[in-house]
């Protein structure tokens, strides 16, 4: 029987003769990429076939990923089932109590067992079949998460375990969750906060004591999930499940729109996270950026990132915020002009979520993309987010602007739960629309990781010119070929850990697709 790849290589009779030349033996380094970039042309116009190349593709990490937003609607509805939760079908939401006397209010297990229900709950809890024109995108999208919120409690281990798995299945090395554990607990104090200039509001949350209590649960709200996660995936048995492999590290994130005041107790409380555990590696700030008060606090919010950053000098590096997830039409034009160039300039963001709106800041700032390469600031791309939430697609997104001027991207999903997408999808369709070869998607997926905010140095001296550390003979050697202080740098430096599984899997994905064109021959 034919594999998929035999199938595939039959698109392209030409294509075939110019591998003919080679033998797996003969096809090293760039030779390899090469020859990927014309085998994955030859794929271009078969989605099938690239679905199955792009899968099989080891894919970095994914840095912007919405905890909550990553899990599907079907698995919501049945944790509410079994948790003895309730469905209102009014507003089509997960609830946590039945109203005995509203009819209404259904338990969650009827709705999982009746098939039009259930499909009807699922398109509630997601874009999927959202109609444009009566719903918009972005209306249907950031709904949902009120309508499933109710089905998160005591579940968190398990929405890890599905969102690991999924990763794991298809090469993704590592994870970078936004999370608002205790968030909304230091969300409270908004009122102590009010009324305070910006300095005494950061000295008052550096010490405020219901912080420090938030704080600590959080750290065992993560230590809980994790080990419901391992036992779910038994990954400390012999025979650990797909995902227990899968680097999860998270970024706590902070929801712009809550009531005036709340914004400094809550980044207090992202950067004491990062500063105390390892495990949380980075700061963010989500929650419509075109809100109305999201929109007239935009600069003090990059302000209090500012201050906060003087003192957790260990967090200020470790900045990836949402910027630039606008469009004309969304928000008056004057909105567009500056989100992306004060999250850099004034919190001094070492990545940027979206960036859709950069193509409207470059009138006022003919540098922004010189500063953003020349500052190795990256772009987490979410292809399917802004064609769903705003709009933007096609020959209108600057994913090609950012590739033409150097600017450091990466691929990402934003929220493959709701959107009903995984990374593969996004990569498929990068591929797809914008006639990207092997190499640049490759580029795309090991910006994943030297962008990380993982622990430790880079495997890389050079990253442009991936001139590997010098404790290490190459990128893509064998562990067993390497020195003990290769070993060592390795053991000490997740980061390099990571990015060293990643070469070594790429060239174990290159030579077995060379090797099955050969055989094919």
């Amino acid at each position: 029987m034919q594999t998929a790849i035999h199938k595939a290589l039959k698109i392209n009779i030409i294509w075939i003769f110019i591998l003919s030349t080679f033998t797996v033996s003969q096809v090293r380094g760039n030779e390899q990429e090469k020859t990927l970039n014309y085998y994955l042309a030859s794929l271009l116009n078969d989605p099938v076939q690239l679905r199955l190349f792009l899968q099989k593709m080891p894919k970095g990490a994914d840095l912007h990923t919405h905890f909550d937003g990553a899990i599907y609607a079907e698995s919501y509805l049945q944790w509410a089932a079994l948790d003895n939760k309730c469905f209102d079908l009014e507003l089509q939401s997960i609830v946590a109590t039945c109203e005995s006397n509203n009819p209404k209010v259904i338990s969650a297990e009827k709705v999982v067992n009746d098939g039009t229900l259930f499909n009807a709950a699922i398109d509630s809890l997601s874009v999927r079949n959202y109609q444009l024109g009566t719903k918009s995108g972005h209306q249907q999208f950031f709904s949902t998460f009120g309508r499933f919120s109710a089905a998160i409690s005591g579940r968190e281990g398990h929405m890890l375990a599905e969102i690991a798995q999924r990763a794991a299945k298809q090469h993704i090395t590592a994870l970078e969750l936004q999370v608002v554990f205790g968030i909304f607990e230091a969300a409270s104090l908004a009122s102590e906060f009010k009324q305070k200039p910006l300095p005494d509001q950061v000295g008052l949350a550096m010490q405020h004591s219901t912080l420090t209590d938030a704080r600590e649960k959080t750290i065992e709200q993560v230590d809980l999930a994790e080990a419901t996660m391992r036992s779910i995936l038994k990954c400390d048995s012999q025979t650990p499940q797909l995902g227990c492999d899968v680097k999860i590290s998270y970024l706590s994130t902070i929801i712009r729109v809550l009531p005036e005041g709340s914004m400094t107790p809550q980044a207090a409380l992202a950067f004491s996270l990062v500063d105390s555990d390892e495990r949380f590696v980075g700061v963010n700030i989500a929650a419509p950026e075109d809100n109305l008060q999201a929109l007239s606090r935009y600069k003090r919010h990059m302000e209090i990132f500012a201050l906060l950053a003087e003192n957790y000098p260990k967090v200020a590096n470790k900045l990836s915020l949402h910027a630039g997830e606008l469009t004309l039409g969304l928000v008056d034009p004057k909105h567009l002009t500056d989100n992306i160039h004060d999250a850099v300039s004034i919190a001094k963001a070492k990545r940027i979520g979206h960036g859709t709106s950069i193509v409207y800041e470059l009138d006022k700032h003919k540098d922004l993309l010189k500063n953003l390469k020349e500052s190795s600031v990256l772009i987490e791309i979410n292809l399917t987010s802004n064609e769903v939430i705003l709009g933007v697609s096609h020959e209108y997104h600057p994913l090609p602007l950012y590739l033409a001027n150097n600017v450091p991207v990466a691929l990402s999903t934003d929220d493959e739960g709701i959107a009903r997408i995984d990374l593969t999808h996004e990569y498929q369709i990068a591929a797809q629309r914008y006639k990207l070869p092997y190499t640049t998607l490759k580029s795309l997926s090991r910006n994943s990781l030297e962008y990380s905010f993982l622990n430790g140095l880079s495997l890389f001296e050079d990253y442009p010119n991936l001139t590997v550390n010098s404790k290490c003979t190459s990128p893509s050697s064998s562990l067993e070929s390497e020195s003990d202080e290769c070993f060592q740098f390795l053991e000490d430096n997740d980061k390099a850990k990571y990015q060293k599984q990643l070469e070594i899997a790429f060239d174990r994905f290159e030579r077995d697709i060379i090797e099955d064109i050969r055989v094919f021959q």
